[in-house]
């Protein structure tokens, strides 16, 4: 359970989405999210058992990757995809 995502939704609607990422861990993370390879959020370094909610504005159709950005934490299984409405 620490070095994955566990996403509240499937799909996204395109537009302002509220993100609210929780370290459960007992390590530090964070999350950056990508679209089309382009950031379009990121949170802080988390500390176990913080939280920070931040929105991003993502586009339609096109996938969006999440990763923790720490050494060796997106090769331990720390990323994840989630799909975009079209519309």
């Amino acid at each position: 359970m620490e070095y994955r995502f566990q996403l509240s939704a499937g799909t996204l609607r395109p537009g302002e989405v509220s993100v609210t990422a929780t370290d459960v861990g007992s390590a530090q993370h964070d999350v950056v999210l990508r679209q089309g390879g382009r950031v379009v959020g990121r949170s802080r370094v988390l500390q176990p058992g913080q939280q920070q909610t931040f929105r991003v504005h993502v586009a339609p159709g096109t996938p969006v990757h999440l990763e923790c950005t720490l050494p060796g934490h997106d090769l331990a299984g720390m990323h994840a995809t989630v799909s975009v409405a079209r519309s």
